[in-house]
């Protein structure tokens, strides 16, 4: 498994199921949460991801979005994987539904070192079978946490093999 996603990704970062009804409640919780980890106000980090979604839509589809933030260096790193409860219209133009979330607050260097994993992350779990998986145990964050640091693990052994 890639040092980084394990780091990034805590056991108490595994938030399911969650009730929110609407895309801004789901990023309140998910900037709630992210702020005990990295030491940067709610609201603050709340206005980072609202900034980067202005700048286009993270959902990747199947209901699997993918928000994320550039933090300052002085900040801690981390990563917030919310399930909800039931899916909410994520995006009302596009008429998109989501309901996992996983968010990453990264510092920009860390970003662009980890932008192959990040882009693997986001294909795979774009994959109707993966996210059906997760909302299949949703009611036991430990097993989430761990089928998804496992499946990451294998993917990227895999990708690795293939440019061997």
């Amino acid at each position: 498994m890639s040092h980084f996603l394990s780091e990034l990704l805590e056991k108490d970062s595994v938030l399911s199921p969650v009730l929110c009804y609407s895309k801004k409640k789901t990023f309140e919780v998910i900037s709630t949460a992210a702020s005990k980890k990295v030491g940067i106000p709610t609201i603050n980090l709340l206005k980072l991801l609202n900034d980067r979604e202005d700048l286009g839509s993270t959902y990747i589809g199947n209901g699997f979005v993918m928000p994320h933030a550039v933090i300052p260096d002085d900040a801690k790193e981390t990563s917030i994987l919310l399930i909800l409860d039931k899916p909410i219209c994520y995006n009302v133009e596009e008429n998109t539904f989501a309901d996992v979330f996983l968010a990453f607050f990264l510092h920009e260097k860390t970003a662009a070192e980890h932008a192959e994993e990040l882009e693997l992350i986001c294909k795979d779990l774009g994959d109707s079978i993966k996210i059906k998986q997760l909302r299949f145990i949703k009611n036991i964050s430990t097993q989430v946490h761990v089928s998804l640091l496992r499946h990451f693990d294998s993917a990227l052994n895999d990708e690795k093999s293939e440019k061997d």
